[in-house]
């Protein structure tokens, strides 16, 4: 009943919204309309519901179906090779703002997740939110050791709430794959990235993990703050962390003070150097999760997006990067092709003449430096034009890639973002080349190696056990063999008939000279009528193969 009742809840606003595009749409003709007829009507058009200034209409729909909608608009922007590119834009701006929680909740949640209510267990504990989301609400705090502390606690029920909507978002797609969002937008990829990346952004004891490594892999790095965890004080829905004080963006770019160079140089520093480190993306570096410090530091906060990548990928990214920094279209073009996943035939040239396009424009666009975020926006576009499907992780690094240089260039519009990226790029491919020593790797690899040479006879001696046996079987698929397999009949047949046709004429020579038989005018009839036949034969083959085309030279 429960999913029932919510799915015609998500019906009535879907069919409202629907109305006030059907009317914005005769609004907009008739405003046409009378803009045509300007010189005779002298009328104000009428505005359209779509040309009010507001958030376009898809952001306020989304908004009014919920959290769970509004978190997967919010993926739909940030992926543009999932969906298309006027949609993406469209929800860039969609807000995730929701009033806060009562105090009644704050204290059944700390009962729930820790046992003891808040004002037991922190020596001071203010109730009244600092920011509120969907998903959670942030509150300061006071540890017993005079500490300040960050509290975020998630919104009561909000989990069967968001669960609720996954159980029935696969359902309702049904009904969008006919529709425009259904040819615009791959949607059941979009809703298996979603659900992963909701049920993440969930579980605080993930987002714990995700801050302490972090934090581990920034400790030697003084430009970045990533806050301490406090176990202790944290749960699956309660997550307690070091208070980071210090300015948005926003607010920063207002005061004008500081040196904006050195925190916009730190902020790009804090995105790329835990990818070549640690393989982690921070998945979020909108300007609410960025603070600024007045000791020319960047804070970073709210790990709940963290995305992972292995060696192999690292790599290509750092090639990736060396390319751009030395403008090499080829290489550019190499990474394309090896991380993408080709869905169908492309010209190579045609390929390379449009990325190399694309780096010009990026180029300028940059004014000197390579502008990243028109250049990967680019790429995704390009390579979609040739078939080519860009993987998932790409697109995480794309995303934080293009968020952070947005902000670090309203820092310093100067800055030359692919410099940060280029050194860490190099220092990673160095030390992919540089031999590794330490004793429990080599003692590792020389132990794998050991095993995998000692199970080859035991390997070898199955297969000939099989083989012996009569078990061993081969499975061949041919494909695109239909046009051999005629060629061959066709051989087949002509060659049966040659030999007829030889066997024929050399019996009826044979019995045309022993005179056997009945006889015409001193000749054997059976021999000439065999003689005839295979003459009659011979001319009917090469009749057939002319006609082919294949006695041409």
């Amino acid at each position: 009943m429960s999913k029932l009742s919510r799915f015609g809840e998500i019906l009535m606003i879907s069919g409202r919204f629907g109305l006030y595009y059907l009317w914005g749409r005769g609004t907009g003709a008739i405003s046409r309309r009378r803009a045509a007829l300007k010189p005779l009507v002298k009328a104000e058009p009428i505005p359209s519901k779509l040309e009010l200034g507001r958030p376009p209409l898809v952001c306020r729909w989304l908004e009014d179906l919920g959290p769970t909608f509004v978190k997967l608009g919010q993926v739909i922007s940030s992926r543009p090779d999932l969906a298309s590119k006027e949609l993406a834009d469209q929800l860039r701006g969609l807000q995730d703002q929701v009033p806060g929680f009562g105090h009644r909740e704050v204290r059944a949640q700390f009962r729930r997740e820790l046992g003891q209510e808040p004002q037991h267990l922190f020596l001071d504990f203010d109730f009244n939110p600092v920011a509120a989301a969907s998903i959670a609400q942030v509150h300061l705090a006071i540890l017993p050791d005079g500490k300040k502390v960050a509290v975020k606690v998630q919104r009561p029920g909000v989990k069967s709430w968001i669960q609720r909507d996954l159980d029935l978002i696969p359902w309702l797609t049904r009904f969008l794959h006919p529709t425009v969002i259904g040819q615009t937008c791959d949607l059941d990829e979009l809703i298996r990235v979603f659900t992963r990346q909701i049920q993440r952004e969930t579980d605080f004891m993930a987002e714990a993990l995700n801050m302490e490594t972090f934090r581990e892999l920034s400790k030697d790095f003084p430009g970045v703050v990533v806050p301490r965890v406090y176990w202790q004080y944290t749960s699956s829905q309660i997550l307690t962390m070091d208070y980071v004080r210090g300015l948005q963006i926003n607010d920063w770019v207002k005061t004008g003070a500081g040196d904006m160079g050195n925190y916009a140089q730190n902020l790009m520093h804090a995105l790329w150097m835990p990818f070549f480190c640690g393989g982690l993306i921070y998945g979020d570096p909108h300007p609410g999760n960025v603070l600024l410090m007045p000791d020319g530091r960047i804070g970073l906060i709210d790990f709940g997006i963290v995305t992972r990548a292995d060696a192999a990928f690292r790599y290509q990214v750092a090639k990736f990067l060396l390319a751009l920094a030395n403008r090499d279209v080829a290489g550019v073009m190499d990474f394309t092709l090896k991380l993408g996943i080709i869905t169908r035939d492309f010209s190579k040239e045609e390929l390379f003449e449009d990325l190399s396009e694309l780096m010009d424009k990026a180029c300028r666009l940059g004014m000197g430096s390579i502008n990243m975020g028109h250049l990967i926006g680019g790429m995704v576009q390009v390579a979609l034009r040739h078939g080519i499907k860009v993987p998932g992780r790409f697109m995480a690094v794309a995303k934080a890639v293009i968020a952070g240089e947005g902000l670090a260039r309203r820092l310093d519009p100067q800055l030359d973002v692919l410099a940060v990226g280029r050194s860490l790029a190099l220092e990673y491919v160095q030390s992919c080349l540089r031999p590794q020593l330490a004793q429990e790797k080599i003692y590792q690899k020389a132990a794998d190696t050991m095993q995998t040479a000692a199970a080859i006879p035991g390997d070898v001696a199955k297969f000939i056990h099989r083989l012996a046996e009569g078990n061993f079987t081969t499975i061949f698929f041919h494909k695109g063999l239909e046009d051999l397999n005629q060629s061959i009949e066709i051989f087949s047949l002509r060659l049966s008939i040659s030999v007829i046709t030889g066997a024929l004429l050399l019996g009826s020579g044979l019995v045309l000279q022993a005179g056997a038989g009945p006889q015409f005018r001193g000749l054997s009839i059976i021999g000439l009528g065999g003689f005839l036949l295979a003459i009659g034969m011979g001319f009917w083959m090469i009749l057939g193969m002319t006609k082919k085309g294949q006695l041409k030279g």
